[in-house]
């Protein structure tokens, strides 16, 4: 049997356990696309009432949502339309939704589904042309405004049946020479049109445009110089920018120069979205690397969505309808997130105890004691209550403190009037939980350490070990560590903290200054060193022990500190402790609860929380619940139970952590282990967990459309290891040899019955010959033939037709070229072969071993011809086989290579380090791009018709790269570390497409031919202060170029930084020299001045930076971070380059360039 057509259509896919990762013509940077529905840098998404969501992206990709799910289980589902671009924006009139590509495709769509109409008309055809559009905005009834970068304008009164232009007055204001960043509806006659400054901060930066094209009013918002977002609201029109900055103004815009809002933590990050709803009196601010602030008023404080997501936000919408006050935040990387501002429910607490006073926690368990003086607890929070003790023998009910002990067997409380330490051992099962109480002279204050309780009197501490079985005697000991004026006591985890006088001490072993958990008779109180608190001693009133540290409270003044310990710390020297001022906003603290990282405090009329940098306001409680007061509160993480003690009532919240909307989800976690290419456009993944996806790649797209993940409920959570397939039938194996299969037309997969006499142990490697064929290399029987009746697949062993052949038992991989050649490895270490199946005939077959030379361990193998075969395996190591000689290829790592691809002319091999590593078959030559730092490759496959290799394999890595059909060659590779540099030198590492015109536009760059792609790189942190480090990253011209005419641009912030360029020299620097650059060819020779860069050649840029230099972005010592472009002009002038460095947009994402392929070539279905 022969290969169709269809299996001879080239695609490569890499695999590394949960990652996955394209490539597209010439093997170019890799750029995250895994499995997700959301596949794409979202930019932009809109809302309307009783009708759905939708949200718009890169590659023409857009989402809707329903009224029911918006506003209930939110869940996305695709709704493309036919765009051919990138999306600029999307916004709604009425009923009915309008969207706008960044080329000025103009769409409709008045269901929220995947319905889309095409309103360009001639007229928004020729405002547009050749233009880059940056947003589109509704005013009013039927008003649409759509704005391009350069001032050019087109507004629609009648929703888009027809259209004019407007063009002429906003071409001529400053934001347009400058860069104009979108656009947004301000009343029923204007739109708010905005963007940049000039790079020297002038110039205004904010354009008042009239729809009916009269006069433009322009403004400069002072504090804000490079503005990304706008939003209107009734409260007045704020805008949020570049440098962490929001600035809030009248709603007539009369006071432009208004200052910037304090922002929690005074961030520096480029915001890009801003909402806010006067109503409501609150919105938030997001921007890059997944910073999220919520803001109420004038305060902005920040919200952590870090275990979500670090990749920047693009866009916010908040949903205000049928009872919803809904929040939804959306980026790079499909990254869809929502919260919900609701924070208290009421507890209908019938079975509360009445006059309930206290109130602690122990986990998810709540307790209170009341009247009757009897522990009552509640695991439902606080919907039911039931006795946890008998009642205690005290005249009145506890009033000093309720805290738990360490294991939660202990609930240890005070009443001051008897002068009692009370101890209640929870239990609600019969007998009810021990209660008793332990006098203590004249108490003053409780505390618990551990499992252990102590009682305070002025003058003295009492020990009460708690070890003792419920209701048993307590042993009581006065410890010689005596205060003299004690007012307030509590512990942390690790120490017994005392306010004394004005004095803070704490327990420590006896004759030293460190802290003990012991409390042995003759322990020591020592004093605190508070030299970090210089007024605390004489302000302090009162103390809360939270689970890692000590909350200090001055009631007057409303200060809160937070002091975090360690065991054994020596109290005597302030470096022991953390010590922090919270810049606590609220009233007088009258209860504290949680940890250093997740405290509450109540000042009885609010609840605040604060998260260990930034405080949130629960809402407004006594607005939002029936509760008078606030008096009591006890917490576990984000969630916070509160007793309004006077009326007995209770609040309890879960507060407004942001989660993943369904369909928004993050690359998998789960490791990717096989990728399969079923046509050029046609693209499965496979691995733990159950984990089965469909992609498809458009013509064109950088990205990958991912279906819904395959049945569930039918792989489970079994381990897939392999997906295959050939003609129209894919097969996937799961659980060592069982198997599946389906058409490619089907969304069902079948479940096949294993058949036959050959012994199946695990399918290490299965290749699919036809729709009914395939061959599978197994760990115990070698080499098995599997043929497809219906649902059964019966395997046969296939057999040696010589007595005399080595037929290997135990195959790795295979590789199937037709039906008379098969390619198979095995072995390990010097023992490794490469096996050759031919001559197949009633499943007799001619083996044949080709001598390894040095063999290694063999991992992977691919022929894609009789006299192409290579084979790859641990420690680097490579051959190639023409049918006749093997040849060793020069390792390209160290590495284990652990799965390979090829074309005509290209060797692709991934190891197990992140990296994949190109060979050029007729320079003889490696050169390799990053991946994913410090993560397993398990496949690597591509398609030369689909224009993209895929990686994919562990941590959830999913990666995108391009190839060159031309002859092969990688484009362009992001930053690495260069020459004598550790591997680990470069932690992050983007690259992102950019033409002249757009560098011109955004960052005054001079007209230039841009070779390769904007490159940006961090590196690990702790180098040696002012220490020089060689980078390197590749490059194909696509043209022939002059060596001397090209220039290395340094990209500085468009606010002050000096124009600079790389000086490039002949010669390679003998050690790393800041600020100079040199190319090399693929043999590492210097390219010379006078010579010429050969057209589709690979080259290597390679640059030297110091630490804290000037072509050092960052300022902190110890790092260093630099974006920069390769250009080439035949100017001698400077560059003119003011660029800014951390400009809002997704650097993490390539737009990957389209080429011609101009080979055929063939495929093999393998990984």
């Amino acid at each position: 049997m022969k290969m169709s057509k269809k299996m001879k259509a080239a695609i490569t896919v890499a695999a590394i356990a949960g990652t996955c990762a394209l490539s597209s013509p010439s093997f170019a940077a890799w750029t995250p696309d895994a499995p997700t529905k959301l596949g794409t840098n979202l930019v932009s998404s809109t809302a309307i009432a009783d009708t759905g969501m939708i949200a718009v992206g890169q590659d023409g990709k857009a989402y809707s949502m329903t009224n029911a799910a918006m506003i209930g289980t939110p869940a996305w589902v695709n709704s493309y339309p036919e765009a051919t671009a990138d999306f600029a924006g999307v916004t709604n009139n009425g009923n009915e939704f309008f969207a706008v590509t960044t080329n000025g495709t103009i769409l409709l769509n008045d269901a929220a589904d995947a319905s889309w109409t095409e309103i360009t008309k001639a007229a928004t055809r020729t405002v547009f042309k050749d233009k880059t559009v940056a947003g589109i905005a509704s005013v009013a009834d039927n008003n649409i405004v759509v704005v391009a970068t350069d001032g050019s304008c087109a507004v629609s009164t009648d929703k888009g049946a027809s259209w004019s232009d407007i063009s002429t007055n906003l071409k001529a204001a400053d934001v347009a020479t400058n860069g104009i960043a979108g656009v947004v509806g301000f009343n029923s006659d204007n739109v708010l049109v905005f963007g940049k400054s000039a790079s020297d901060g002038t110039g205004k930066n904010l354009v008042k445009v009239p729809v009916n094209g009269d006069d433009v009013t322009e403004y400069k918002v002072t504090n804000c110089d490079n503005i990304n977002a706008v939003a209107v609201a009734t409260t007045g029109v704020y805008v949020a920018g570049d440098g962490g900055k929001v600035v809030q103004m009248a709603q007539d815009l009369s006071d432009p120069t208004a200052a910037a809002l304090s922002i929690s933590g005074s961030p520096t990050t480029n915001f890009k979205a801003i909402e806010y709803n006067g109503g409501e009196t609150y919105g938030y601010v997001a921007g890059a690397d997944g910073s999220l602030y919520h803001i109420e008023n004038d305060t902005i404080t920040k919200r952590d969505v870090s275990a979500w997501t670090a990749k920047d936000l693009n866009d916010l919408t908040m949903i205000i309808s049928n009872g919803k006050r809904r929040t939804f935040a959306a980026g790079n990387d499909g990254v869809s997130i929502y919260n919900d501002e609701t924070y208290w429910d009421d507890v209908d607490a019938e079975t509360l105890p009445e006059g309930a006073g206290l109130l602690t926690n122990y986990g998810s368990s709540y307790y209170s004691v009341g009247n009757g003086k009897i522990l009552y607890v509640s695991s439902d929070n606080g919907a039911t209550w039931a006795a946890a003790s008998t009642d205690v023998n005290v005249e009145n009910k506890p009033t000093i403190r309720l805290i738990a002990n360490a294991d939660g067997t202990k609930i240890v409380t005070g009443d001051a009037t008897d002068n009692s330490v009370v101890i209640y051992t929870p239990n609600t099962t019969t007998p009810a939980g021990a209660a008793q109480s332990v006098g203590i002279g004249t108490l003053v204050d409780v505390a618990v350490l551990g499992i252990n309780a102590f009682g305070v009197e002025a003058d003295s501490v009492q020990f009460l070990p708690l070890s003792s079985a419920a209701g048993a005697d307590v042993a009581v000991t006065t410890l010689t560590a005596a205060p003299t004026a004690a007012s307030q006591v509590a512990a942390s985890a690790n120490g017994l903290y005392i306010l004394d006088d004005t004095a803070l001490k704490a327990m420590c072993s006896s004759g030293a200054t460190t802290l003990t958990k012991v409390a042995a008779e003759n322990c020591a109180l020592e004093a605190v060193d508070t030299t970090n608190l210089p007024s605390f001693e004489a302000d302090a009133d009162k103390l809360y022990g939270l689970t890692d540290g000590l909350a200090m409270v001055d009631v007057s003044d409303t200060e809160v500190h937070v002091l975090t310990d360690s065991d054994g710390a020596d109290i005597s020297s302030a470096a022991a402790f953390a010590v922090k001022d919270t810049d606590y906003p609220g009233g007088a603290p009258v209860a504290v609860s949680g940890s250093a990282t997740a405290m509450f405090v109540s000042d009885e009329s609010n609840i605040y929380y604060y998260d260990g940098s930034s405080w949130t306001k629960y809402d407004t409680i006594l607005d939002a619940t029936d509760l008078d007061s606030a008096e009591a509160i006890a917490s576990t993480g984000t969630s916070a139970m509160v007793l309004d003690t006077s009326d007995t009532k209770l609040a309890f919240s879960t507060g407004t952590q942001f989660q993943v909307a369904a369909g928004g989800q993050f690359p998998v976690s789960s490791s990717i282990v096989s990728a399969f290419n079923a046509t050029k456009s046609d693209i499965y993944v496979a691995g733990d967990d159950g984990l089965l996806y469909n992609a498809t790649k458009k013509a064109g797209a950088s990205s990958l459309v991912w279906s819904d993940r395959y049945q569930e409920s039918f792989f489970g959570t079994k381990n897939i290891t392999k997906v295959t397939g050939a003609a129209d039938t894919v097969f996937a194996v799961y659980d060592a040899h069982d198997m599946a299969s389906k058409k490619l037309n089907e969304t069902e997969w079948t479940n096949l019955t294993l058949a036959g006499s050959a012994n199946r142990a695990t399918f290490k490697d299965v290749q699919a010959l036809d729709a009914t064929t395939v061959f599978v290399a197994d760990s115990e029987s070698g080499l098995l033939k599997g043929e497809l009746s219906g649902s059964t697949m019966t395997f046969t062993k296939q057999d040696k037709s010589a007595a005399s052949d080595d037929l290997p038992e135990r195959l790795t991989a295979l590789s199937v070229l037709d039906d008379s050649h098969i390619y198979a490895v095995s072995g390990s270490s010097t023992t490794a072969k490469l096996t050759v199946f031919t001559d197949g005939n009633s499943d007799v077959w001619t083996v044949a071993d080709v001598n390894l030379p040095a063999p290694n361990t063999l991992n992977d193998v691919i022929a894609i011809a009789a006299d192409k075969i290579y084979a790859v395996g641990d420690s680097g190591y490579a051959v190639s086989y023409d049918g006749s000689e093997v040849t060793k290829l020069s390792a390209p790592t160290s590495y284990n290579l652990t799965s390979c691809w090829a074309y005509d002319g290209v060797l692709y091999a991934a190891d197990n380090n992140g990296q994949v590593h190109e060979y050029n078959l007729e320079s003889k030559v490696w050169t390799s791009g990053t991946v994913q730092a410090n993560v397993a490759i398990k496949d690597i496959t591509g398609s030369s018709k689909g224009e993209y290799l895929l990686a994919v394999g562990t941590k959830g890595t999913s990666e995108i790269s391009s190839i060159n059909s031309a002859g092969g060659g990688q484009t362009t590779t992001k930053t690495q570390p260069g020459a004598g540099e550790d591997a680990d030198l470069v932690a992050t590492a983007s690259v992102e497409t950019k033409t002249s015109a757009e560098l011109t536009s955004a960052y005054k760059t001079p007209a230039m031919d841009v070779i390769g792609q904007q490159q940006s790189f961090k590196t690990k942190t702790g180098l040696t202060t002012g220490s020089v480090h060689n980078f390197k990253f590749n490059v194909t011209p696509a043209s022939a170029t002059s060596v001397s005419d090209i220039k290395l641009y340094k990209l500085l912030a468009a606010d002050g930084g000096s124009n600079i360029t790389y000086n490039r020299v002949d010669t390679a620097p003998s050690s790393a020299t800041d600020g100079t650059f040199w190319i090399t060819d693929q043999n590492d020779v210097v390219m010379q001045s006078g010579e010429t860069l050969a057209a589709n050649t690979v080259y290597s840029v390679n640059l030297g930076i110091k630490d804290g230099g000037e072509y050092d972005i960052d300022t902190a010592d110890g790092v260093i971070e630099d974006p920069t472009v390769l250009g080439a002009t035949s100017s001698s002038s400077s560059s003119g380059c003011v660029f800014n460095p951390v400009q809002s947009f997704g650097l993490e994402w390539l737009m990957l360039m389209a080429a011609p392929f101009l080979a055929v070539i063939r495929n093999r279905f393998k990984k």
